[in-house]
């Protein structure tokens, strides 16, 4: 089960590990948000997730600045517009310690309504802009029937949000084997059955483990 917006399930679940089929319930859409940000002598834009890189290519794809990036998915999104993008290869707590090693810069970081963790690295000048929500959507019919029947046994969780966003909306389902992006996301999907989390947090992480549960 991928609840994810459906571009990021999509993207997903086409590099999923042979013997794994996705079932695709987006349980959060992306809607762009009145946002005016002030570009005048910024150095970089700061993103931590692809989302906020649509969202900003949608609006402002004009400002063509360097990108520092959470990781190597949301570079991949923001090269994808032309934008000279550097991974910070993890999470926003990595990010943070990379921008913080850099020479004092103007930063503008745009991101989404609802942040796991709050980025503010030392020395920097950052300006940051909520750009684009990511409204709650009710698991469809077909999915909690599919559910309850023990149709799907397996979720991949990106965030604590996605977890307990799906922990809500448990109803007569059997246990889940919950593969999650770090032990925040486990936390909050404990209710839903077996949590294990990667070591990492990346989508990379998360498909070698997917590969390795499979193989055994």
């Amino acid at each position: 089960l991928l609840t994810r917006p459906q571009a990021d399930s999509e993207a997903f679940a086409a590099q999923l590990p042979h013997g794994w089929k996705a079932h695709i319930a987006p349980m959060q859409e992306m809607v762009d948000l009145p946002a005016d940000p002030d570009f005048s002598g910024a150095d970089a834009l700061v993103f931590t997730s692809a989302n906020a890189v649509r969202s900003f290519a949608r609006r402002w794809a004009g400002h063509k600045l360097p990108a520092y990036c959470v990781g190597d998915a949301t570079a991949a999104a923001a090269r994808k517009i032309g934008l000279a993008a550097i991974s910070a290869g993890g999470d926003s707590a990595d990010l943070a310690a990379e921008l913080a090693s850099l020479p004092p810069q103007n930063l503008v970081y745009l991101h989404g309504q609802h942040l796991r963790a709050a980025l503010k690295p030392e020395g920097q000048n950052v300006k940051s802009y909520v750009i684009y929500d990511q409204r709650a959507v009710p698991l469809d019919d077909a999915t909690q029937a599919a559910l309850a029947a023990g149709e799907i046994t397996a979720t991949a969780l990106f965030s604590p949000r996605s977890a307990r966003l799906l922990a809500d909306a448990r109803h007569n389902w059997p246990a889940l084997e919950c593969y999650c992006l770090s032990l925040a996301v486990a936390a909050a999907a404990a209710s839903l059955g077996t949590c294990v989390s990667t070591a990492r947090p990346t989508a990379e992480a998360l498909l070698a483990m997917l590969s390795n549960d499979n193989a055994q």
